[in-house]
């Protein structure tokens, strides 16, 4: 039995992954709407909660937003929020379900998006964190046509635990969904730096007819940021439309705004794939000042992963002598594909070429004091 059970869950995903034509998905961590604040949960003149502890396998109410949001070719200004994970456009459901040991119960989740589909609740904590907040609330931040509809989860732990001892940050969970004004239906998913990643849940959406988009095809392990920094916040972003097969992204360059005359400047970037193929090899070039264009042709051995799953930093092996002092350059960055990968749904060109200004204008060394705050005070210090 438990043999015909895994051979049906291995089959819904696989029908899901050939019915997803209207969504793609790719990961730009770091990324997310500058509107988007996880610490909005103390907040609470701004921000509407909708469910709080003690819940285990609810259904809210019917929650309204202020514009229509696009999904599956209708628009939807209400929905309701399951514990478990889950939003449902289906503001007549009444039950939240949750997965089985499997996720062969998939087919519930109809007409929802949901960040991460696992059996979570809302529950106070033991002390000494028992005021630690606790809720899924939401706050729609910007202006017109582009305001963001964000409904977070914060606190939720795994229903299965007690909660009977002191908990850490890999106890609790908090993660977003991003509802984006306008008729393009774009929506995000946020995770953050709680939570751990030896669970795993399903990250998606599914129409009313159990058609739709399931991340990696599959269940996946919690998304973990490394750190609070906003840099580090994991950003999937979700797009109505055909994925194109191949897309470099170019996600930044790490180059400073002002060298010594004469220095030998490496140009260097990260880079991503956001189409749905990997890519092995392609074209980095780089030009200063509209003068000649400097190119590296890159092979990875293990590929730009498609979908952004990873990121890759590169050098360009031409470096380039600064400037005369005072002297202000425009630099150029391309990621180009190579000829051989080429067809009809890839973009050539980077998804983003970036052009920064450098100032090869420093004769001198500059000394600069920083000054670090440790939170403490030694007693004696001036």
């Amino acid at each position: 039995m438990k043999a015909f059970t895994l051979i049906i869950s291995f089959i819904l995903f696989s029908r899901n992954a050939l019915l997803c034509q209207n969504y793609y998905y790719f990961q730009t961590n770091g990324e997310q709407p500058v509107e988007y604040d996880i610490n909005k949960v103390n907040d609470s003149d701004n921000i509407q909660k909708i469910l709080v502890p003690k819940t285990n396998d609810q259904l809210s109410t019917t929650q309204s937003m202020p514009f229509p949001f696009r999904f599956k070719d209708q628009y939807y200004t209400d929905y309701k929020v399951s514990d478990n994970g889950f939003i449902t456009f289906n503001t007549d459901k009444t039950v939240s379900h949750k997965p089985d040991s499997v996720f062969s119960n998939l087919q519930d989740l109809k007409n929802c998006i949901f960040p991460f589909w696992f059996d979570f609740q809302l529950k106070k904590l033991p002390f000494p964190n028992q005021d630690f907040s606790i809720s899924v609330y939401s706050y729609t931040a910007g202006t017109s046509p582009n305001r963001k509809h964000i409904i977070q989860y914060y606190g939720m732990t795994k229903a299965s635990d007690s909660l009977t001892a002191s908990v850490t940050n890999g106890d609790v969970f908090a993660f977003a969904i991003i509802l984006h004004e306008g008729s393009a239906g774009r929506f995000d998913f946020a995770f953050n730096f709680f939570g751990r990643s030896n669970i795993k849940g399903v990250s998606g959406c599914l129409d009313d007819a159990g058609n739709g988009l399931i991340v990696k095809n599959k269940p996946i392990p919690y998304p973990v940021a490394i750190s609070s920094d906003k840099s580090n916040i994991i950003i999937y972003q979700f797009y109505p439309g055909v994925q194109p097969l191949k897309t470099l992204y170019l996600k930044q360059n790490m180059i400073e705004s002002k060298y010594k005359v004469k220095d030998s400047v490496l140009i260097k970037s990260k880079i991503s794939n956001l189409g749905s193929d990997t890519v092995f090899k392609f074209k980095y070039r780089y030009t200063i000042n509209a003068a000649d264009t400097l190119t590296d042709s890159i092979f990875i051995k293990t590929g730009l992963l498609p979908n952004g799953e990873n990121t890759l930093t590169f050098v360009n092996s031409h470096p380039w002598h600064s400037g005369q002092a005072g002297s202000i350059n425009n630099v150029k960055t391309y990621a180009l594909l190579d000829s051989e990968n080429l067809n009809v749904d890839s973009n050539i060109y980077s998804r983003n070429s970036r052009v920064l200004r450098i100032i090869g204008a420093l004769p001198i060394n500059r000394n600069v004091m920083l000054e670090i705050s440790t939170g403490g005070w030694c007693g004696y210090c001036p």
